[in-house]
């Protein structure tokens, strides 16, 4: 996917937002184990692209519409250094089963519009995932966040020819520390461009 070598200041300031800020568990008081995260799409924007030519822009027969999966990296923690927890121990394990995600454009409730015609363009939305997290080491998870779907329908499929939409992300992560089944929530943000970007990796 070839990615613009440029971006737009307000992408740049939440890039330094991502860096400097991480999304920890809102549970942490009432659990043993604290889980970060300490990565959301490498920290940086997500790049949305609306069509892949597959680098044969010639021949339109392998083309598709990419799926937006976004990587997504824990780190567990003891609440309390004085606690006796161990990875896969009792009170060792955090699984996330579920995630949230909300499109905010600073209007609607329900998702962005994102051509400003009234409509809600990317809707809100949860979904499954499995990521299990153990006390003092690091799990990689991924979600979906756009699918090919919303990007094959209007105003997003007009992109192919020209053009950008952003939109802002509010995503949640649903788990519960195995053992004594009290529940993590954990929220990130994230800055995202939709565009057809091109391809070719540069």
């Amino acid at each position: 996917m070839r990615i613009p070598h440029r971006l737009s200041v307000a992408a740049l300031v939440l890039v330094a937002l991502g860096m400097t800020f991480v999304g920890c568990s809102e549970e942490e008081d009432a659990t043993r184990i604290v889980v970060d995260v300490v990565s959301l799409n490498s920290n940086s924007p997500l790049f949305s692209d609306v069509y892949d030519t597959n680098n044969t822009p010639d021949d339109t027969a392998d083309d598709f519409i990419p799926v937006d999966l976004v990587q997504v990296t824990f780190r567990a923690r003891p609440h309390d250094a004085v606690l006796n927890v161990t990875p896969g121990g009792p009170f060792g394990t955090v699984r996330f089963t579920k995630y949230s995600v909300e499109f905010r454009d600073g209007i609607n409730s329900t998702g962005a519009d994102l051509n400003g015609d009234g409509a809600v363009d990317l809707e809100n939305f949860e979904a499954p995932m499995s990521t299990v997290v153990d006390t003092f080491n690091d799990a990689v998870g991924y979600i979906m966040l756009i699918g090919g779907g919303v990007k094959s329908e209007f105003p997003i499929n007009q992109l192919i020819f020209s053009g950008e939409y952003t939109a802002d992300a509010q995503i949640t992560f649903f788990g519960e520390e195995e053992t004594s089944g009290d529940k993590i929530e954990i929220s990130r943000g994230l800055h995202i461009r939709v565009a057809n970007f091109g391809d070719g990796g540069e």
